[in-house]
């Protein structure tokens, strides 16, 4: 009985030997000889080709499937390919990759220096243009770096490699860096010249796109505490900080629907209270007389009959307190 059980042990642990050179041959054979790529699937919508994609994905024919790394093909066809904002590749055994592809849609135009970055949803810069493209939303003041940042970022990093940096400090200092980011930026993410404002202009992004129905002119966050934006041509809205920024929108549009009139002129602020304050244009201008009267109090007395006459045939300002 007891010589049964140890032969019984002995094939116990023959078979797991078995077993795992069985399973060491077959992972083998799985990663060089299995699994070869034949067929590569692309789905979704693109300006590129089914070539160009396959293309920057690296992935050739005869590659071994489970030895493809998925996620680094992605890398490279979002990267290369600029109106790409996605692409999700998946194995398909015994011998095949889908593709789906998300494109670009171009949502923002983000000023800087006098041009115009053009992003896509998710930030994405997919050109460089003298003015906003139609249909985008125009975003001011995100301050993104210059070229001579990115050129001290670069040399800096260069330096600590420990190479010779003198040629291209020569170069730059013979030719004239210009301020505007180089070509170079497109298909990278967008970035301000400071990490908070990056994430305010995230946050601003991704709310402004479909803010006011599509009445947003453009959207000003040159003071990022105080964040503006031109309402249909004609209402200044002041939101104050990013802070509940899509609460912020949907209780200036409601007020500017229900409670000003569709032709009215004017700045809407909000209030730390959690209310808002409209004044219109005429209360405005006069805002403006009055200041400019404690800028330069000394007037002559025909300025000052002038100045009368004006404030006397304007309209009636108004000031009005929504809470």
């Amino acid at each position: 009985m007891e010589s049964k059980k140890r032969r019984n042990g002995n094939y116990s642990i023959y078979y797991s030997m078995v077993a795992l050179v069985v399973l060491v041959i077959f992972v083998i054979l799985s990663t060089t000889v299995f699994f070869k790529i034949e067929t590569v699937t692309i789905t979704g919508s693109s300006v590129y080709t089914t070539d160009e994609i396959i293309a920057a994905s690296g992935i050739s024919g005869g590659d071994n499937l489970i030895r493809t790394h998925m996620g680094k093909a992605s890398e490279k066809i979002v990267k290369q390919l600029v109106y790409i904002e996605t692409a999700e590749l998946e194995r398909a055994f015994p011998s095949g990759v889908k593709i789906h592809i998300t494109p670009c849609v171009e949502t923002a135009s983000a000023e800087y220096d006098g041009k115009f970055c053009i992003l896509s949803q998710s930030g994405k810069i997919l050109d460089i243009k003298d003015e906003p493209v139609p249909e985008t939303i125009t975003i001011y003041g995100a301050q993104p770096p210059a070229v001579t940042d990115i050129f001290e970022e670069e040399t800096e990093e260069t330096a600590a490699s420990g190479e010779s940096v003198t040629s291209a400090v020569t170069q730059t200092q013979e030719e004239e860096a210009p301020e505007a980011l180089p070509p170079a930026v497109i298909g990278e993410k967008f970035a301000c010249a400071q990490e908070h404002r990056t994430d305010v202009f995230y946050l601003l992004l991704e709310t402004a796109a479909n803010a006011f129905g599509g009445k947003a002119n453009f959207f000003d966050m040159t003071d990022y505490l105080n964040i503006s934006c031109l309402y249909d041509d004609r209402i200044t809205v002041e939101f104050g900080a990013i802070s509940e920024f899509d609460y912020k929108i949907k209780f200036a549009d409601n007020i500017i629907t229900t409670k000003i009139g569709p032709e009215t002129e004017g700045t809407l602020k909000m209030l730390s209270s959690g209310g808002v304050s409209f004044i219109d244009k005429a209360g405005l201008e006069q805002n403006e007389i009055v200041y400019q009267n404690n800028v330069n109090p000394v007037v002559s007395e025909e300025e000052l009959s002038e100045t009368d006459g004006s404030e006397a045939s304007s309209e009636t300002s108004q000031v009005i307190n929504f809470e």
